[in-house]
């Protein structure tokens, strides 16, 4: 008898919140199931990906529906199939539901603004109705993405019965091990380079840091940051001597690094919900974070003071200084600690997902 069969569409394998949230769950699976994933696009997680033992599955851009249809066709035993691109994923909804997949299962991540015009605009409406009317279950992992994207003048988000939120889930034993905060000093910030991501507010508040005459360890993890930063510093003339400044790309796992951070900052405009901040949090480093609402919903009740409005330079200045300099710390890093690494356990996650899947 052929297993039963799950696919999984992902825009890429790169190393994103979303693609890990993926690969979590991956690596967590203990069901004897055939999980197939379908991407767009090659990424530095393609190998990790291979390690969990699914088959994975590269469309064309062109004729990249053809191909899925076909791939449906062929595993006649499909029990669930789950698509991560939001309205984008419409298409495999309504093919889904076409075929008779049992569960059908549309995941939205994102809570920010994108503009979209002309076709694309209307591309992504008639995919959001095709999510509405042929999905079994529309998941996110925080209720500010859902509130986002179904509180709406047409429809309320909690008047639709098959919305589920499952949080974000890491191996927490690979990241609440001990480390010494007399001797680990460094900042940490962690994201690829993008807009919705802030980091020029980061270097703003170098450029304060270096004007209150107090230098810092700061650690960048993400693509194309060094080459944003170096244009930063020479159209605004910085030399940023005062501070010792590192850049990592492509690190796909933060596990040991984590041991050294001490202070984590995440200034972004919008968030899914932040890995790295879970990551933060379950290694007992003091976190910093914009105010928005995935992040208000992420952290435990006691950091609420450590939610800055987003541009407020001076603000995040000044808890930066509070924290490395005064070391003021305002909150009790172990107990929230204790308390990320039960919320946010993999094994948690992975169980309220595969209530869906199976």
């Amino acid at each position: 008898m052929k297993k039963d069969a799950i696919i999984f569409i992902t825009k890429s394998t790169n190393n994103g919140g979303l693609e890990n949230y993926l690969l979590r769950y991956l690596q967590a699976s203990n069901k004897n199931a055939h999980r197939i994933v379908v991407s767009f696009h090659k990424g530095s997680l393609h190998n990790d990906y291979i390690e969990t033992g699914i088959e994975l599955i590269y469309l064309r851009n062109v004729k990249g529906i053809f191909d899925l249809l076909m791939i449906i066709i062929s595993n006649t035993n499909i029990l669930s199939l789950v698509d991560f691109r939001g309205d984008r994923g419409g298409i495999s909804m309504a093919l889904a539901k076409l075929l008779r997949i049992k569960k059908r299962i549309a995941f939205y991540r994102n809570s920010h603004k994108l503009k979209h015009y002309g076709f694309a605009s209307y591309a992504l409406k008639l995919g959001k109705y095709a999510n509405l009317t042929c999905s079994t279950s529309i998941c996110s992992n925080t209720l500010s993405s859902l509130q986002y994207h179904f509180e709406t003048k047409y429809f309320k988000y909690n008047s639709l019965q098959n919305l589920k939120i499952i949080s974000n889930g890491i191996n927490t034993k690979k990241y609440n091990k001990k480390f010494d905060k007399k001797t680990s000093r460094s900042v940490f910030v962690v994201g690829n380079f993008r807009s919705v991501k802030n980091h020029e507010l980061i270097f703003k508040v170098l450029v304060y840091l270096s004007n209150a005459g107090y230098g810092i360890t700061i650690e960048f993890f993400g693509r194309n940051i060094q080459h944003e930063f170096l244009r930063y510093k020479a159209d605004n003339k910085c030399n940023f001597k005062e501070h010792t400044i590192k850049f990592h790309e492509n690190v796909n796992d933060m596990s040991a690094h984590f041991q050294r951070c001490f202070l984590f900052l995440l200034p972004s405009f919008s968030e899914g919900q932040s890995n790295a901040l879970i990551e933060a949090m379950v290694s007992s480093c003091v976190c910093l974070c914009s105010k928005i609402p995935s992040n208000r919903e992420t952290i435990h009740k006691s950091m609420i003071s450590c939610l800055i409005e987003v541009n407020d330079i001076n603000k995040w200045g000044e808890l930066i200084l509070n924290v490395l300099k005064h070391k003021y710390i305002p909150y009790s890093t172990t107990e929230v600690a204790k308390w990320a690494s039960s919320k946010y356990d993999i094994l948690k996650s992975r169980d309220d997902l595969e209530q869906l899947l199976f």
